[in-house]
This record gives structure tokens, C-alpha cells and sequence, in this order.
């Protein structure tokens, strides 16, 4: 499996599913049929996505620096490993 698909399983439907959430949760808050209280657990929701993805993303940051970290040591470096 390349390189490519595996970030878009690992990364990119997590991304896509919180999105989604996130589409569902502002739905509700702007929808006007429930009370107080069901738009602020709606929102304490929402505030959790956004730390979910934010912790995506820096997993991804961390992902792409060891991959082009990996490909910077294939290109410039000696490799040990035999292939």
C-alpha cells in the first residue's frame, strides 16, 4: 500500500467523519427546536471536535516530518538498510 493511501486512511476519514459531526452539531444549534441546555452540550461537543482535530492535524504535522525526513535521508544520505 503506498505511502499516499495510508495517510488518507489514517488522516484523511478521521477528518472527513469530524467534519461530518461537526455539520450534524451546527445543525442542531441552528435549528431553534431544542432548549438551553441541548445547545450548550451541543456546543461543549463542537469544542471538543475542534480539539480532536486540532490533535489530528498535529499528528499529521509529526507524520509528514518523519516521512519527509525519511525521503530527504534516501536521497541525500547513505542508507543502510538493504531493499
Amino acid at each position: 500500500m503506498s505511502v499516499l493511501a495510508v495517510l488518507i486512511i489514517v488522516i484523511g476519514l478521521p477528518l472527513i467523519l469530524i467534519g461530518i459531526g461537526f455539520v450534524i452539531m451546527a445543525t442542531k444549534i441552528f435549528n431553534g427546536d431544542g432548549g438551553q441546555a441541548e445547545r450548550a452540550q451541543t456546543l461543549e461537543v463542537a469544542r471538543q471536535l475542534e480539539r480532536t482535530l486540532s490533535a489530528l492535524e498535529s499528528r499529521l504535522t509529526a507524520l509528514e516530518d518523519i516521512i519527509l525526513a525519511g525521503s530527504a535521508t534516501r536521497e541525500g544520505g547513505r542508507d543502510d538498510r538493504q531493499i
